[in-house]
């Protein structure tokens, strides 16, 4: 199915809109297949996969392996109980394009009796801010049901780059972060993840 579609994409697409709902759609497997396959000359991917508990860390490191280096849009939102964590969030940012203009990242959900921590933490946030490209514009990240705090927020703050003009950030559901610089995270934990 998916495959096949991606392996037919010409290779002048310069936009692709993806969205697959429920967690038959896409696996960790299939987006590792799909992210092998995107075009070389892509500015624009913006990925949807609602109710998609089949999508985690290692799918999301190998689409962040596979961005071409010509893309200048990417939006990815994935509502929990996908299994995304702190190592998912950094493989995929660990290769961002520096030619990337806008990016949003949105990964959110209700914990449950599965899932009785967020998965998002300050650890998570930091590997964002330390790989945000320097040409970046716009910035949204939205991690409800997360677990981030000062320390994120602090590593946030340094990275922002200068060119950004356009900053939203959605932590609603998570753990609150102090106005005082001395009073710390009321998390709980050390903010570590998995």
């Amino acid at each position: 199915g998916v495959g096949l579609l991606f392996e037919k994409l010409p290779l002048s697409l310069e936009a692709l809109e993806f969205e697959v709902n429920g967690s038959d759609g896409l696996s960790d497997a299939g987006l590792s297949a799909v992210a092998q396959k995107l075009p070389i000359g892509l500015k624009t991917l913006i990925l949807n996969f609602e109710k998609n508990d089949s999508i985690g860390d290692e799918g999301l490191g190998a689409l962040g392996r596979q961005l071409p280096e010509t893309l200048t849009t990417f939006r990815i939102r994935s509502e929990l109980p996908a299994q995304v964590s702190d190592s998912g969030l950094s493989a995929l940012v660990g290769h961002l394009p520096q030619q990337l203009r806008t990016l949003e990242l949105r990964f959110s959900g209700r914990m449950n009796s599965f899932q009785p921590r967020p998965l998002i933490t300050d650890v998570g946030v930091s590997a964002i801010a330390e790989k945000l490209p320097s040409k970046l514009q716009i910035l949204l990240l939205d991690g409800s049901d997360c677990m981030v705090g000062n320390a994120g927020m602090a590593a946030l703050g340094k990275g922002l780059p200068g060119s950004l003009h356009t900053l939203n950030l959605y932590f609603s559901r998570c753990c609150a972060a102090k106005d005082d610089e001395d009073s710390g995270s009321e998390c709980g934990g050390d903010g570590a993840g998995e």
